[in-house]
């Protein structure tokens, strides 16, 4: 993987994490979790109707 630049791309990680973990609390989930524990569906801004809409 090529990367054009390494804080952009890590800044894109840490805002999708921090975009899960709001919808995990919003769900009530709290605790310690792993990255395989966050399903990918809250890793992005789009809808699941969207989701399914562009990858299926």
């Amino acid at each position: 993987m090529k990367l054009d630049s390494n804080p952009e791309f890590t800044t894109s990680v840490l805002v999708a994490y921090a975009r899960a973990a709001f919808r995990l609390q919003n769900e009530g989930k709290s605790g310690c979790m792993t990255v395989f524990d966050i399903p990918p569906a809250y890793l992005s801004n789009k809808s699941a109707a969207e989701l399914r809409a562009h990858l299926l």
